[in-house]
């Protein structure tokens, strides 16, 4: 089963702040794909964090930051990657810019969306 993830940061701001966690984006090991859509311009290789994932094969998109006004064009190319993937669930942990695209991406493609919100 194939997950797609929008965090709130790109994984090399949580690397090189050494934040990068055991199975964060795959607890119990229940996914064998987590396909990582960052909004960054440069991404860290998989490797150096393949324990975000557990044991599922990783896969991280850098998609560049986009402004407001660029948001439809944006928003097309991150939906035509996530049809793409073709994930049984996309999940985000906010309700800003990586939300919104997660949500209506999951909304449009008839994908099960997760939202979580840390308090």
């Amino acid at each position: 089963m194939k997950v797609c993830i929008f965090p709130n940061n790109s994984i090399i701001s949580d690397y090189n702040n050494d934040e990068i966690m055991n199975k964060i984006f795959n607890p119990e090991n229940i996914f064998e794909e987590v396909h990582i859509i960052s909004f960054t311009d440069k991404e860290i290789t998989e490797e150096k964090v393949q324990k975000i994932a557990g044991n599922a094969k990783l896969k991280i998109y850098a998609v560049e930051k986009f402004q407001n006004n660029e948001i439809k064009n944006s928003y097309k190319i991150i939906k035509d990657l996530v049809r793409t993937i073709s994930p049984k669930i996309i999940r985000a942990y906010n309700t800003n810019r990586e939300g919104w695209v997660a949500s209506n991406c999951a909304k449009e493609l008839d994908i099960p969306f997760f939202h979580y919100i840390q308090d």
